[in-house]
């Protein structure tokens, strides 16, 4: 599968990261020692890889 990577943008960011964090708490842990937001990546599918 071939897939396009783009940033999610900040309302959908609010709306997913309490998503992750429950899903996977260790990045809330990373989230609090680091000074950076943690990016999120929505892959979308372009097309099925034939090769």
């Amino acid at each position: 599968m071939w897939c396009e990577a783009s940033v999610v943008n900040p309302d959908e960011y609010l709306e997913l990261w309490p998503k992750v964090v429950a899903d996977s708490p260790w990045y809330g842990e990373y989230e609090k020692r680091t000074t950076r937001q943690i990016p999120l990546i929505r892959l979308r599918e372009t097309g099925r890889y034939t090769g």
